[in-house]
Order: C-alpha cells, then sequence, then structure tokens
C-alpha cells in the first residue's frame, strides 16, 4: 500500500426526516452496507424521526481518494438509471473525507471524468474533515 496518499474515505448516503431505508432499497435495486429505519431510537429510546441509507467503500484509508469513489460507483453501476431517478427527487450525497496534517503527503485530485459521472447521477459530493478519533479508528480497520 503507498503510504504516501493522505487518509481518505467515501460513503454514498441517503438520510432525511421520515426516510423509510427498505423502501430506498427496493427503489434503488441495491443492498446497502448500513441502514437504519426511520423507527431507530437514540440511547434514551427517544425515536429519531429518519432513517439512513448508505453504501460504504470498502478500501484501506490510505488507498487514493478515486479509489474509494470508483469502488462505489462500482456498486451503483447496474442501478444507474434508478439512481439518477431517485436522486431527482432525493438528496443523495457522497461523503467524502481527506486527512491533509501531514503536507508531504501528495495531493488528492477528483477528475473532470469521475466528476461528470457523479454529477450525470445527481450525487452531491460533500466534503468532511477528518477528525482525529476517525483517524485513529480507520487505521485500525
Amino acid at each position: 500500500m503507498n503510504t504516501n496518499h493522505p487518509l481518505t474515505w467515501a460513503i454514498l448516503s441517503v438520510n432525511e426526516d421520515g426516510l423509510d431505508s427498505e423502501s430506498v432499497t427496493r427503489e434503488l435495486d441495491l443492498k446497502p452496507d448500513f441502514s437504519t429505519s426511520k423507527m431507530a431510537t437514540n440511547k434514551e429510546g427517544k425515536s429519531l424521526g429518519f432513517g439512513h441509507w448508505q453504501l460504504h467503500s470498502t478500501l484501506d484509508a490510505q488507498a487514493p481518494l478515486e479509489e474509494h469513489i470508483l469502488q462505489i460507483l462500482e456498486k451503483v453501476l447496474p442501478s444507474r438509471q434508478k439512481v439518477k431517478e431517485f436522486a431527482s427527487k432525493h438528496s443523495l450525497c457522497l461523503y467524502v473525507s481527506v486527512e491533509f496534517a501531514d503536507h508531504s503527503l501528495r495531493e488528492t485530485e477528483i477528475s473532470s471524468r469521475l466528476l461528470l459521472l457523479l454529477g450525470s447521477l445527481g450525487i452531491k459530493l460533500v466534503f468532511q474533515p477528518w477528525s482525529r478519533d476517525e483517524k485513529r479508528r480507520r487505521l485500525e480497520d
């Protein structure tokens, strides 16, 4: 594994009030890597009121960001038309994170071809900061 890349991860996700994750699975014809129903509760037993539906990259955190994105897009490829229709009605987001604390690491870029593909599917690209706890947990994966 090339340790010259910053730590990265990617998750395709739908999180909405009243989201029925089982309905999302049927609509997209894709099995999620993680989901919770809209009936899910917090630690105190109170209803969250929204569901989660996610596809995860299973690559190591030291893999280049584009590889994480490509792995998720390969998962949605068989259902791309359904994904496009779904994204026109719901907020379908690809959450990505890159850790740049070490300036000796290589740059991270997303090619125009990949950006065009995400856009054509109606998928929003959302960058999230990499937290210290997340970094430690990802390295242990």
